[in-house]
């Protein structure tokens, strides 16, 4: 059984964070039970792992569909629809915690589209700007001689030419295995344990892609400085933060260790790993960020710690069918348990001595009524060992877990 820890109030100034373990759920009340505590809100806790407040996957179909209905928009000449479509491709891609290849590709086409527009419209310093953001956030190489028109190429090129020849910060990335890294949908390149490439300055999400599967973003400020970050692919894995809340996909009575790196990278000093509920109760598992030392405490529905709850009884063990009451010792039915042992022992007894009377020589005129005894005393044990047998069985089935 998990020994209870009495909670130990934050120091001042410390801030924790509330997340879920295994599954998702409500960490509402572990939070209201912390006041007047820190503790991270879901937007701020959200933002510090993906750079969004807001995270979530969006529907790719419905992706395209915006991408075609400002195409639509622009032959019709309207123009601020068409920007508004796609802009919104664009925040769809930032709020995406792993945009996959084709959702960067919807980016890449989005903001290409925007600067041509732009430029179509005589703003050549707003598509001067965008494009500039294009190559630096988004292309990776030239735009295709066929699609686009000359000027437009130009525009682009540009934009690519000043980037090379403008300041660009030494950013460092180290990954725990080898992938491509991306720094929002520019690929930078392959990284074994470290990647070492030049950026303009600005706000990048960079993340590590490995046959398919994208790390969480490492949001990053480069500002002159050479910026480091470091990308734990495999740890991000068991992380799910799409839908308004964070889980940690462990199991809650191994997770200290992930708790506790979770709780470095959020920058906070304790982090609370809300699982499952018991007999009305819910586990939560306390990790001191600085130790990794963890404690398991229990909150009720109301949001007051309590003891933990007893541990539940089997659904089935073979100790339920040992007789004299030892299924419902098993259960700590302890009541229940003697009666049956009273009972049943009484019985036994009764029937040792009927069989030691109906072999004893005194008795050889009563053997009759004696054997009569014996069956029913005998019937008797074994019904009351049957009866106890049956109970606990059924009792595990019922209330078990």
């Amino acid at each position: 059984m998990l020994a209870f820890v009495s909670l130990a109030l934050l120091a001042a100034g410390d801030v924790a964070a509330v997340v879920s373990v295994a599954e998702p759920v409500d960490v509402a009340a572990v939070a209201r039970a912390l006041e007047p505590a820190p503790v991270l809100s879901a937007e701020v806790l959200a933002a510090r792992l993906t750079g969004s407040t807001a995270p979530r996957t969006p529907d790719l179909g419905g992706v395209r569909r915006l991408i075609e209905d400002a195409r639509a928009a622009e032959a019709a000449f309207r123009d601020a629809e068409a920007l508004d479509l796609r802009m919104r491709v664009l925040d769809a891609f930032e709020a995406s915690p792993r945009p996959v290849a084709e959702l960067r590709e919807l980016a890449t086409m989005a903001a290409v589209e925007i600067a041509t527009g732009l430029y179509a419209d005589g703003e050549r310093e707003a598509a001067a700007e965008m494009a500039a953001a294009a190559v630096a956030h988004y292309l990776d190489g030239p735009l295709d001689r066929a699609r686009y028109a000359p000027k437009v190429r130009a525009l682009f090129d540009v934009a690519r030419e000043s980037m090379a020849a403008g300041e660009l910060v030494p950013l460092v990335v180290r990954c725990d295995r080898p992938g491509r890294v991306l720094a929002d949908g520019r690929y930078l390149g392959l990284c074994g344990d470290q990647l070492e490439a030049k950026v303009p300055p600005g706000r990048y999400r960079v993340w590590l892609e490995r046959r398919g599967e994208l790390s969480l973003p490492r949001v990053v400020e480069l500002a002159g400085a050479v910026a480091e970050v470091r990308i734990d692919s495999a740890r991000d894995a068991r992380l799910d933060v799409d839908g308004g809340g964070v889980v940690v996909r462990c199991d809650v009575g191994a997770c200290a260790e992930d708790l506790a790196e979770l709780g470095r990278r959020l920058g906070v000093a304790t982090v609370y790993g809300v699982a499952g509920e018991r007999r009305g109760v819910r586990h939560v598992v306390r990790v001191d960020v600085a130790s990794g030392a963890a404690a398991d405490l229990w909150i009720d529905a109301g949001g007051a710690w309590v003891e933990p709850p007893a541990e539940p009884i089997p659904t089935f063990t073979p100790l339920y069918l040992v007789p004299f009451g030892g299924g419902q010792f098993a259960q700590e039915r302890y009541v229940a348990g003697g009666v049956y042992l009273t009972a049943q022992a009484g019985l036994l007894a009764w029937t040792i001595g009927q069989a030691a009377a109906l072999a004893s020589d005194r008795h050889r005129q009563r053997r009759a009524e004696l054997q009569t005894l014996a069956g029913v005393s005998g019937g008797m044990f074994a019904g009351a060992v049957v009866a106890g047998v049956l109970e606990a069985v059924i009792v595990g089935k019922v209330v078990g877990e």
